[in-house]
């Protein structure tokens, strides 16, 4: 093969440019869509607290990683820890406001991305989070409550507490799963 042979047309270039602009827009949709036509294709670029952009439709979420339909949750009435995570599923989001409103003993202890492995993969994706009493709060009646609570808000729970003195006899609550990748206690909530 001759190298003095080989020419560039015209579509070989204009193939290569769209080929190297297609992959930037891949890759800032995946990790950064924000950046994108000035946040247009992030649905809630412009969302406050935890208003809907678009009324009509529901709230709407944006891509940040493996969580495809995700909020940002800090700024909004559903309290976090900080530093651990940001974001969650919008429906999700939905379930948890809910639940705000019926108890206030709780903030997310893990969400989106997670802080560490997880045996359940909706913590890759923002559809689960792990909530935990504030310790103040942490008694048998409260955790009861939240359990309850929970459920009527619509989230399925693993109760992922350990400490015995937190499950009274009737409680609401499922029975305790330690699992290995148990970071302390708390409620794995869908």
């Amino acid at each position: 093969m001759n190298s003095g042979n080989i020419e560039l047309t015209p579509r070989t270039i204009w193939g290569i440019i769209i080929a190297i602009l297609l992959s930037f827009f891949l890759y800032f949709y995946q990790h950064n869509p924000q950046i994108l036509v000035g946040g247009l294709l992030s649905a809630n670029a412009n969302c406050t607290d935890d208003q809907s952009c678009n009324v009509a439709t529901g709230p709407k979420g944006q891509v940040v990683g493996d969580c495809r339909d995700c909020i940002k949750v800090k700024g909004t009435k559903v309290p976090t820890t900080d530093g651990i995570g940001e974001y969650v599923d919008v429906k999700l989001f939905a379930k948890l406001k809910k639940l705000r409103v019926l108890n206030s003993n709780w903030r997310i202890t893990e969400e989106y991305p997670p802080t560490v492995q997880h045996l359940n993969f909706c913590h890759g994706n923002g559809t689960c989070v792990d909530l935990g009493l504030y310790p103040e709060k942490r008694t048998a009646k409260n955790l009861d409550q939240l359990c309850t609570d929970a459920l009527a808000a619509g989230l399925t729970l693993i109760n992922e507490y350990s400490d015995k003195n937190l499950l009274s006899a009737n409680s609401t609550c499922p029975d305790s799963n330690i699992f290995e990748t148990t970071t302390g206690g708390h409620l794995h909530v869908q």
